[in-house]
């Protein structure tokens, strides 16, 4: 199984739960979760983006070592932090060879609800990637989604799913 996660900790937030119960996961990031507006950086005490991105990394490790899975379980394509929306055909492509490379047979994806754009990107991108190899005749995994959150109503929504609605006719 692989977890596509936009950033380090989006994997404890969609499935922490249940990611010890789960042998062989492996856990890829699209981002490395330090976006390039220092707001947050600073608010929390670091000088550089760089510093910023290193200490997310540490602190997924040490959360994922709680659930048994190791740093060789995981991995990043080191996109910066919201700008994988900048980078949708090499995000796709990336997420090609991985599917291609590991040929799991189900994904933890993330849905796109419209709450941040590297969760769409990367939602956009592995439902594309699955598409693509499926029209090769490549095999694909069965993708399931975990809710991360949306802005549903005007008011923020966390781990829950956008409403369904009906198709327009």
């Amino acid at each position: 199984m692989i977890c596509f996660a936009a950033h380090p900790d989006d994997e404890t937030i969609g499935a922490g739960g249940q990611l010890a119960h789960w042998s062989n996961v492996h856990i890829l990031h699209a981002t490395d979760g330090a976006p390039r507006n220092m707001e947050d950086a600073r608010r929390y005490g670091f000088d550089t983006r760089e510093a910023y991105a290193h200490v997310r990394r540490e602190e997924l490790s040490a959360a994922l070592r709680i659930a048994g899975v190791g740093r060789h379980q995981t991995c990043s394509f080191n996109f910066v932090d919201q700008e994988c929306c900048r980078n949708l055909t090499l995000l796709v492509v990336k997420v090609c060879r991985v599917l291609l490379d590991m040929q799991p047979g189900t994904a933890l994806v993330p849905p796109y609800e419209g709450g941040h754009p590297d969760h769409d990107s990367l939602a956009f991108a592995v439902h594309t990637a699955c598409r693509l190899l499926a029209a090769r005749g490549q095999r694909v995994p069965i993708l399931v989604e975990h809710a991360m959150y949306h802005g549903a109503s005007g008011e923020f929504r966390a781990g829950v799913f956008l409403p369904a609605t009906a198709p327009s006719p």
